[in-house]
């Protein structure tokens, strides 16, 4: 009879980390891929070169879209399971740590601004810094740290 009673107490504390870590974890992993997504569809395609000619409204408008929805999403997920924000931010490992709200907030400026701008480039790469993202846009190399302990100069 204690094993029965022991499996259904084991059976309850797996429900409830299930339900209070887990799936906010996963929504936050959703959120955060779907705004790379949304960066990797925008950011990527936009031609920072003055002679070619400026994108039309209707990409414009669907990138709007796009960036308030995740921008809303990041910040309605931090402010609902704020326990969870800030278990992602306080994480031992710093190069694990999250910043939800403001990875929100600046994917919601990024909304606003024009593509190719300074403030543009200024709301993306705070959001890339925020959600930990490995995303260089078209045209930029990336950094390779790791080479530089087996090449000697």
């Amino acid at each position: 009879m204690e094993s029965f009673l022991f499996g259904i107490l084991g059976g309850f504390i797996a429900w409830v980390t299930t339900e209070i870590f887990v799936r906010p974890l996963t929504r936050f992993f959703a959120l955060r891929a779907e705004a790379a997504e949304a960066l990797a569809l925008y950011e990527d395609r936009f031609n920072p070169d003055p002679d070619a000619p400026p994108p039309n409204s209707e990409w414009l408008a669907q990138r709007k879209l796009a960036y308030e929805h995740c921008g809303a999403g990041l910040v309605a997920f931090a402010t609902s399971n704020s326990f969870i924000s800030r278990l992602v931010y306080r994480v031992p490992l710093k190069n694990f740590r999250y910043r939800v709200r403001s990875a929100g907030s600046n994917m919601q400026g990024l909304a606003e601004t024009a593509p190719g701008t300074q403030a543009s480039d200024y709301f993306r790469t705070h959001v890339v810094s925020a959600l930990k993202l490995w995303y260089w846009p078209r045209g930029q190399k990336r950094r390779r740290r790791w080479l530089q302990f087996f090449v000697k100069y």
